[in-house]
């Protein structure tokens, strides 16, 4: 419970509740004569539609808001109760992890000011409303985790040139989003995580984009104008999609920070341009059809990943990869998971590998006679 005394705090512009694991009846009072508060964090608390919350619209100067991860069901209470919509300043709204049911409430479009909008990992369904493009100052605008049907168009995101970071997509796969048309996109994207969309081809926009940080799951033929074009990329997740591999995407995408190339049938040798990669903690290229020269394995890519002190998960499982586990992936210190069960490697685990000191190895490939051979 809030301090009684929180009432009086009338100068009070920023108050954090996050984590607090509160429920029960809403300090509303307390809150009404915080006239002055700017932003409320209530998140990772547990409250749902049977909290008496009231009096939000009161906080008139309130520019940020963050409910997320609670337990609200239904969008009746904080329309209703909580009258979100009233905050006109309201400049950053965080609804994500809760459990939402319905559409998108249309009365959040009369918030012009916003610039962050997180509705992900709700339970969201009917279409996502083109007035959404109403709201021009969105930086921020992610769906992301619910399950919207329909058709959608970009074009009805034409308006919002300050736009960096989108995430769209649909749980059932019901939401066909359409990516070419007359309209012109002016956004330079930080973010795109648009999967289950259904979109048939790379969006037309794509092309034109030239700051990308983080690209999440394009379906389609690997886009090797979009690594030329970005090449500031840091997380690349591109699994279940492509059937093609670009050998040189260590030498044209030197920041990466965090790959999986996983599920998508690639072949051939690992190229030696992932040593490039000084900045990798994690990599996954599990479930393909890849093999493995030794010698190159131990040599120019070998000497590569050494520098890769950033290292954290490396995942090589489900390929065809042959030969010996090679010792200099125990200099990696920064390693705390090694997968590489399912292929064809042979021998004991080398002793440079300590994998009592916290490294976690897959248990499955090996025996009781390999980790016996640590230990005598």
């Amino acid at each position: 419970m809030v301090l009684p005394f929180l009432s009086s705090a009338k100068s009070l512009t920023t108050l954090f509740l996050r984590g607090n694991n509160m429920d029960g009846p809403f300090p509303a009072k307390e809150l009404k004569y915080l006239t002055n508060l700017e932003l409320l964090d209530l998140s990772r608390n547990r409250f749902d539609n049977s909290t008496p919350v009231q009096g939000l619209a009161d906080l008139r100067k309130l520019k940020a808001l963050d409910l997320s991860r609670n337990e609200f069901t239904g969008w009746g209470q904080l329309q209703g109760k909580f009258r979100i919509c009233e905050l006109k300043n309201l400049q950053e709204l965080d609804l994500s992890h809760n459990q939402l049911i319905g559409e998108f409430p249309l009365c959040l479009t009369s918030l012009t000011r916003l610039r962050v909008l997180d509705l992900s990992s709700n339970q969201m369904t009917g279409k996502v409303p083109s007035a959404i493009g109403s709201i021009e100052s969105l930086e921020y605008l992610s769906l992301f985790d619910n399950d919207f049907r329909g058709f959608f168009s970009l074009g009805s995101l034409a308006n919002l040139s300050n736009l960096k970071v989108l995430k769209l997509s649909s749980i059932s796969n019901s939401l066909q989003v359409e990516s070419e048309g007359s309209w012109k996109l002016d956004f330079q994207l930080h973010v795109i995580a648009i999967p289950s969309c259904n979109l048939g081809k790379l969006p037309h926009f794509l092309l034109h984009q030239k700051e990308l940080r983080l690209v999440d799951r394009l379906h389609g033929v690997f886009p090797f104008w979009l690594m030329d074009n970005n090449t500031n990329l840091e997380v690349l997740l591109l699994q279940n999609n492509f059937q093609l591999f670009p050998h040189d995407i260590g030498w044209i995408l030197p920041n990466l920070r965090h790959l999986n190339l996983s599920k998508n049938s690639l072949q051939g040798n690992l190229p030696s341009s992932l040593g490039n990669m000084k900045k990798m903690y994690f990599l996954d290229l599990s479930h393909n059809v890849l093999s493995l020269d030794n010698n190159q394995f131990s040599g120019r890519i070998g000497d590569g990943l050494l520098n890769s002190s950033s290292m954290s998960v490396l995942d090589l499982s489900n390929n065809y990869l042959t030969g010996v586990i090679p010792g200099w992936i125990g200099n990696l210190y920064g390693l705390s998971m090694l997968l590489i069960s399912n292929n064809y490697l042979e021998g004991s685990i080398p002793c440079q590998i300590d994998i009592f000191g916290g490294m976690g190895i897959d248990e499955e490939f090996f025996s009781t006679e390999d980790l016996g051979s640590l230990t005598s």
